[in-house]
């Protein structure tokens, strides 16, 4: 059983998706479809948890509440 908190957890997906993505802040639509595990962008778009950003002309998540999202997923799956 892991006993991380959530803040770890959280720190851990972070750390993963920055080693992933170097320099970067935000993600596409493409980009966190392919974090997530989807090829299918519409099937993503609808399944990812992470507010996107407003004011932006194409889908953008900030890579901190894609780790966000992924961390409450896991840690939710976790604890039940």
């Amino acid at each position: 059983m892991d006993n991380r908190s959530y803040a770890e957890l959280r720190q851990e997906v972070k750390r993963d998706l920055e080693r992933q993505h170097p320099g970067v802040l935000m993600l596409t639509l493409k980009q966190a479809a392919a974090v997530y595990g989807y090829t299918d962008t519409k099937t993503a778009k609808t399944q990812i948890g992470a507010p996107r950003i407003p004011g932006e002309h194409r889908v953008m998540y900030y890579l901190g509440d894609i780790a966000s999202d992924i961390a409450k997923k896991r840690f939710g799956k976790g604890n039940t």
